[in-house]
């Protein structure tokens, strides 16, 4: 018998059990999103979204949202001007690259690729990226909004969870709960702008260069199905969701013929398939930034929980915000209006998840304790000081006592001299 033949026993059991605790947590995941998807969660949000839009146009809208949109109607038009720039020059690059890498593949002879090449060149027109407009444009506003605005978009924030809390048909109960909530934001930190912006535009690059090479391979021939699996796979599992992944592969099978209609879908369903998956990506990065006074502060729980049981909820909405925000000028007037929506619908996910999913008490507990922590450490770090200082007073001092009794003596020996 191989004197190894326990390890490898040992190795292949802790394999396969992790294997299947993975898959367990997949389908348990799994199944708690198709439940949102069954409620219709998905429209729900998009009604949210159109309250928030009805409420700008009437006077019911908040005195604290209509304060902080007159502060972002100062640049939305240079907001709108930047965001369309950004697209224009992504386009401009996305040309230039593939013109450099066809004209490559033509010096170095490979003739099959270098047709496949050009014909992406040629179909990747301007016409095709604008059809992208609800893609891109938000993530450039947002990105200055968040930079310009993120003070009020916590206030706004709070006080649509304290509204929520004031409603009449909310129980005692569920009102505490989102009281408690609402206190734990305003006294947690948020993370620095600097972080922000790092870990944003990390994101955002690593999800637009997904997009915009998803959406020229879909244009290949033959491989464009296959391409667009892998990249889906590339990608983790929950950004996307299983009922979308499902649904996306699907329509990557699909002729030209069942989507003719569709202006986007000329080349079948492999490049609605791209479209609709940054659509999805988009709309999750939306979400998460529009729920950011939360998700900068909360830990690992509540992102599960609205990753996995309100999925739908959550990408419904942030599709309603990111159409909303492409919008020129018009779209960065209404982000407060979206953030007082993004409160509504946290509300709802609280009150409908179990209590410690969103309790942030022992976040709240352990940020008091390392304030604390680093008080202490303040106050000793002073007290230091204050000895060091009056150690270095006292060494002055004892040095000027022994120079005048130097000078002392030195007078009366040459006085005695004298």
């Amino acid at each position: 018998a191989c004197p190894l033949a326990p390890v490898h026993l040992l190795r292949r059991t802790m394999v396969a059990s992790f294997v299947s605790k993975q898959l367990r947590a997949a389908v348990g995941e799994s199944r708690a999103e198709l439940v949102g998807w069954a409620k219709t969660e998905f429209l729900s949000s998009f009604l949210v979204v159109g309250h928030a839009l009805l409420s700008w146009a009437s006077s019911s809208r908040d005195q604290l949202v209509a304060g902080a949109s007159r502060k972002v109607s100062r640049f939305s038009f240079v907001v709108s001007i930047v965001a369309f720039a950004v697209l224009s020059l992504l386009w401009a690059a996305l040309i230039l690259v593939l013109w450099l890498t066809a004209g490559l593949v033509t010096l170095s002879g490979h003739a099959g690729l270098e047709a496949r090449l050009w014909l992406a060149y040629d179909a990747v027109t301007f016409r095709h990226v604008l059809h992208a407009m609800a893609v891109i444009v938000p993530q450039c506003t947002v990105c200055f909004l968040h930079y310009w605005a993120y003070e009020d978009q916590d206030k706004v924030f709070i006080s649509a969870l304290r509204h929520q809390a004031s409603l009449a048909d909310i129980a005692s109960a569920q009102r505490g709960r989102l009281h408690n909530l609402a206190s734990a934001l305003e006294e947690l930190p948020l993370e620095s702008t600097f972080q922000w912006f790092r870990r944003s535009l990390s994101a955002g690059a690593r999800g637009l260069c997904l997009g915009l090479c998803a959406m020229t391979l879909a244009y290949l021939p033959g491989v464009g199905p296959s391409l667009l699996q892998g990249l889906l796979m590339l990608r983790r599992r929950r950004p996307v969701g299983v009922f979308l992944m499902v649904l996306l592969l699907f329509i990557t099978l699909l002729p030209s013929q069942t989507l003719s209609w569709l202006p986007l879908a000329t080349s079948g369903g492999r490049v609605a398939a791209a479209y609709v998956l940054q659509l999805a990506l988009t709309a999750r990065s939306m979400s998460r930034e529009l729920l950011y006074p939360l998700l900068g502060r909360c830990g690992e729980g509540p992102r599960h929980a609205l990753s996995s049981r309100h999925h739908a909820r959550i990408i419904g909405f942030g599709a309603a915000a990111a159409v909303v925000l492409s919008v020129p000028v018009v779209g960065p007037l209404l982000w407060f209006d979206l953030v007082w929506a993004a409160g509504r619908v946290l509300s709802t996910v609280v009150l409908e998840t179990e209590q410690e999913a969103f309790d942030l008490g022992p976040r709240v507990m352990k940020f008091r304790e390392e304030q604390e922590r680093l008080k202490q450490e303040a106050d000793e770090r002073a007290r230091s000081r204050e000895a060091e200082a009056r150690c270095r007073q006292q060494e002055r001092e004892a040095k000027a006592e022994v120079a005048q009794a130097a000078r002392n003596r030195n007078s009366r020996s040459g006085a005695e001299e004298s």
